[in-house]
């Protein structure tokens, strides 16, 4: 049976990417959700947990997120993910290398596991120079995240 598309966007903050999903869901006309970049609040307690935790917690919440997806069975409909978890490795990954951490395998083994067989229909990746990125988002006003705001 067929499901529901599922388009993924990634990019740096600024490259444009909800800017975009937003023109795309509009274009759609109700036949698309926006769904939107998987943050915690600043101050929330997913903070406080070891990193590895708040690893495994962003991905699960992956997990649930696309098997939820797939199971809409209407082919002309569409969601759109504001970033994907592949951003997710790529951030595990590089703490790894930066903090002489150990949990890239393990979202690795969670990945193969679980969303293997889920896969995005399109995925874009939208290239921006990091210094213009961040200034867009500046001139928003908007909070940096981390890792860029260190």
């Amino acid at each position: 049976s067929e499901t529901s598309q599922i388009i993924g966007i990634e990019g740096l903050p600024g490259a444009g990417k909800t800017t975009i999903l937003a023109a795309i869901a509009e274009e759609l006309e109700g036949k698309a959700i926006l769904l939107s970049e998987l943050n915690f609040e600043p101050n929330s307690p997913y903070g406080k947990l070891p990193m590895r935790d708040q690893g495994d917690v962003y991905l699960r919440l992956w997990i649930e997120r696309m098997t939820l997806l797939k199971t809409v069975k209407d082919p002309s409909f569409c969601f759109m993910t504001d970033r994907t978890y592949f951003s997710n490795f790529a951030y595990i990954y590089a703490l790894d290398a930066l903090k002489g951490t150990h949990y890239y395998h393990n979202q690795i083994r969670l990945f193969i596991n679980n969303l293997l067989e889920i896969p995005f229909n399109k995925l874009f990746v939208f290239d921006v120079h990091p210094e213009i990125g961040l200034q867009r988002r500046r001139l928003r006003g908007d909070q940096i995240p981390w890792p860029w705001s260190e």
